[in-house]
């Protein structure tokens, strides 16, 4: 016997519950499955967490352009300018010939009627180039220019200076050391006057800028009655000659 029971509570026949939506024949022309979605015309996840990364984005990038304008252009500005400060170190490439590396104006007001012999270790080759001068005049006075452009400069100036200061330390004594500016990188001169029974002076300037680093010595006689302070002003605008030369 059934247990089916009417509204009113009276058993009856059992009556079919109603479908949720109509069979699939009912459908016309059903629309492919949309590879994007998943069952049920649903987005997937991914697809979804996806969008909202990309709106997102979006909408951060014109907040920044629009509430950071000042930033975005100081930005702009640091990015532009970025190539015109790397182009502003300098690097030297190449020297003119030995005799050529102080001006002829300075020599005849240094060094008059001075000779310039070129030294057969000067040259040019894979690591870079060296300039080793010497001008001499009839009164003993003498110029020598030690130049060396290359990979090595930098440190070519900490022995350059090192030599300087203590190669002849038993026969000379050092009157004068200290840094110079307003000449290349960094600048060193030391002023030294030999022991008895020499009698020569000597102003010496070790100069470094960039991939270049030079030495500059002038040396004279205690009888030519020039002062220390004139030697080392001869000797500093020599290396600023050699330093305006290189390219």
């Amino acid at each position: 016997m059934s247990n089916d029971r009417t509204d009113s509570g009276q058993a009856g026949p059992s009556v079919p519950a109603r479908p949720l939506q109509p069979p699939a024949s009912s459908w016309s022309d059903p629309a492919p499955p949309d590879p994007l979605r998943g069952p049920g015309g649903a987005a997937k996840p991914w697809l979804v967490g996806g969008g909202a990364l990309v709106v997102a984005v979006a909408v951060c990038g014109v907040l920044v352009w629009v509430l950071g304008g000042d930033d975005h252009e100081a930005s702009k500005s640091a990015v532009t300018q970025s190539p015109t400060q790397v182009s502003k170190e300098k690097t030297f490439k190449s020297a003119p010939e030995e005799c050529q590396l102080v001006k002829s104006d300075t020599l005849a007001k240094i060094l008059p009627a001075a000779r310039c012999t070129p030294s057969q270790f000067s040259g040019e080759g894979a690591a870079g180039f060296l300039r080793m001068p010497v001008w001499e005049s009839d009164s003993g006075s003498s110029l020598d220019v030690n130049l060396s452009i290359g990979a090595t400069a930098k440190s070519n100036y900490d022995t350059d200076k090192e030599t300087a200061l203590t190669a002849l330390k038993d026969v000379q004594t050092i009157t004068d050391s200290r840094a110079v500016d307003g000449i290349g990188d960094k600048a060193y001169l030391i002023h030294a006057v030999d022991k008895e029974p020499f009698s020569l002076r000597r102003a010496t300037l070790v100069v470094n800028e960039s991939n270049a680093t030079f030495t500059v010595k002038y040396t004279y006689g205690a009888e030519s009655g020039l002062s220390e302070q004139q030697a080392e002003q001869y000797a500093t605008d020599a290396a600023r000659d050699v330093l305006s030369s290189l390219t």
